[in-house]
């Protein structure tokens, strides 16, 4: 169950890593 909740964590922090640069560019 933890590791399920670790990569979960991993993908959203990804996610808004990924739109953070986005709005930096534009």
């Amino acid at each position: 169950q933890p590791l399920n909740y670790i990569l979960v964590n991993i993908s959203v922090s990804g996610l808004m890593c990924c739109v953070f640069c986005i709005f930096t560019v534009f």
